[in-house]
């Protein structure tokens, strides 16, 4: 669906970064939050009740059906194969009672959503603005034009946004008073109960009929609510205890999601399981330090890829660098001679160009503290990599506020001041520069030598912490000189755009992907008999060569792909397969060969 939540594909990522496709979530109970689905073939076929999913059993039990997602519910419980869908057994977990009695249903489950109580999308009447928001309390979906109010400001800002529909509003008026209209200033919840063992209540008591309407609270607005004896009292007795702690947010969720697609981000391009060091200096590889070995060996600073740091540091205390730039892994070389390799044993004494700073002996940033830092514990103690000399950085120590919202602070490149005083050519692509955005290509092939279009003379008080905009790079000038200057400071690799940790991600993230799609398909094989098995695998493969002769043809030909020639393809595709089902033998179902 295209609602208000993150945008794809980090949505797809918030919404199934926390579901274990694999396992049914019904021995877990009542899940607090999870992803749930509803089969629309279960619901229309079944016996009329109502019924929702969970994501293993949407991908395994009704992977052939028509399923809407309805994003996240609180409080579910699985009802794949119980008596609400008992003509199509779970594969993953069959035994369930007959019924979750303290599941809740509405339209949603009937495919129908918001006040006009219409399908999502709505084919018979298609609109270019169908964006839905959730409500955060009754958890219906709503068009935005069907709020009774407008949507608040920006698209991007409403995203960060907890929208109360009308409905709830005037089943609880006393949530106006939380609206951004409202005048009640931001009150820390711990501020607000430790003032006295029963702080007054700040809210009014009288709240007119026209203020009844759907309200729009900015993220943080959870820290505004009274937290008097007798308001506690009623989100007790109204059930919106739950609903009014932080850890329901769904912006918590996604970002608990978020940080373990980062994990696969990381993992996505290593073999587990393979030491890097035949590989050489590795353009990119994500990186660790040994601090048990660092601080029980000979005191030299030594780094070790994934492999090594699951296999042969296990049991120790093991810091995560992230990414590093053409690195070989030191995992049993004279550094740690103390810790012999068990993946590759045969190691050069020394990797005399890898290169070390700080972040190897555990301390970071201009402050040289530990991360995570016990002795001085912040709330805010984010960390940023500089793209220059890979070094992390708390964001409050880079001498330069982080941009915009933190978000978007994450799809940016930031080069610290350290390495923009060595390098000050680099001041001049801050985002306040007024360099015009130039195609790398355009540029080059201006000339045999384009003219160069930074200034020669940079300000003092220019240098320092830089942020760059994804796509930055583009906007480097690649006349004679500069080329020749990259080069000499070794920084043409860094000014290319494979080098992006941007696109190292992205391809982490693809072949991970495609492990589990592969697991999916291993694990679904294994559900069948020899022939069933035989014919899934024949049927893979005549379709990988068949698209493979389909694109080769086209290239040779106009190299033009239209929809139609896709249609033919399908076509031609299944009347093959109809003919070998004609021509061919194929043994019973029971047959033993």
């Amino acid at each position: 669906m295209a609602m208000h939540v993150p945008r794809a594909p980090d949505r797809e990522r918030a919404l199934y970064g926390n579901c274990d496709t694999d396992t049914c979530t019904y021995p877990q109970g009542y899940v607090k939050r999870q992803a749930l689905f509803v089969c629309m073939t279960c619901n229309n076929n079944g016996n009329g009740q109502l019924a929702g999913v969970c994501a293993a059993c949407a991908f395994h039990c009704h992977n052939n059906h028509e399923v809407n997602e309805l994003y996240t519910r609180r409080f579910f419980r699985c009802d794949c194969g119980n008596s609400k869908l008992s003509h199509q057994p779970c594969k993953l977990y069959p035994n369930k009672d007959p019924e979750n009695v303290s599941n809740k249903y509405d339209d949603n489950f009937r495919g129908l959503y918001c006040t006009c109580k219409r399908p999502y999308p709505d084919k018979e009447l298609p609109s270019d603005d169908d964006a839905m928001i959730q409500c955060m309390i009754c958890e219906d979906w709503f068009h935005s034009q069907h709020l009774g109010v407008p949507t608040p400001m920006e698209e991007n800002e409403a995203d960060q946004m907890d929208m109360i529909c009308q409905a709830c509003v005037t089943k609880h008026p006393f949530l106006v008073q939380y609206d951004e209209s409202s005048a009640i200033p931001s009150r820390p919840v711990e501020n607000n109960a430790a003032a006295s063992n029963n702080p007054p209540c700040f809210l009014t008591s009288n709240v007119n009929d026209n203020e009844l309407h759907t309200i729009f609270l900015r993220d943080g607005w959870r820290n505004r609510l009274c937290r008097c004896v007798q308001c506690c009292k009623l989100y007790d007795d109204l059930n919106l205890t739950v609903v009014f702690n932080d850890d329901d947010a769904i912006q918590e969720y996604e970002k608990q999601a978020l940080a373990k697609n980062r994990e696969r981000a990381l993992y996505g391009n290593c073999d587990t399981d393979t030491c890097t060091y035949p590989q050489g200096y590795v353009k990119r590889q994500a990186l660790f330090v040994c601090m048990t070995c660092n601080n029980n060996g000979n005191g030299q600073l030594a780094g070790v890829c994934a492999a090594c740091a699951f296999h042969c540091h296990n049991n120790h205390e093991v810091n995560e660098l992230y990414t590093r730039r053409f690195f070989r892994c030191d995992c049993g070389n004279s550094k740690l001679s103390h810790q012999p390799c068990k993946l590759y044993p045969n190691k050069d004494p020394e990797n005399v160009s890898n290169k070390y700073d700080d972040t190897f002996r555990g301390l970071y940033c201009t402050c040289k503290r530990p991360y995570p830092d016990k002795e001085l514990p912040s709330d805010d103690d984010a960390m940023i990599q500089c793209m220059i000399c890979e070094d992390w950085f708390h964001s409050q120590h880079l001498g330069v506020p982080t941009p915009m919202e933190e978000n978007e602070a994450d799809q940016m490149d930031m080069i610290c001041q350290a390495c923009v005083t060595k390098h000050p050519f680099l001041a001049q692509y801050d985002e306040s520069s007024a360099i015009p955005s130039r195609p790398v290509e355009n540029n080059a092939a201006a000339s045999n030598n384009p003219p160069c279009f930074l200034t020669s003379n940079v300000n003092d008080n220019e240098l320092h912490t830089i942020f760059l905009r994804d796509g930055w790079r583009n906007r480097l000038c690649r006349c004679v000189q500069c080329c020749k200057l990259y080069d000499d400071l070794n920084l043409t690799v860094v000014f290319n755009d494979d080098d992006a940790i941007q696109e190292y991600e992205k391809q982490a993230l693809a072949k991970s992907e495609n492990l589990d799609a592969d697991k999916l398909l291993a694990s679904s094989l294994q559900k069948l008999d020899h022939v069933k098995k035989l014919e899934v695998l024949q049927g893979i493969n005549d379709f990988k060569k068949s698209l493979g002769d389909f694109l080769r043809d086209k290239a040779n030909g106009d190299g033009v792909l239209t929809a139609t020639d896709v249609t033919t393809f399908f076509a031609d595709l299944q009347e093959k397969r109809k003919e070998q089902q004609r021509t061919t033998f194929m043994p019973p179902d029971n047959c033993k060969f």
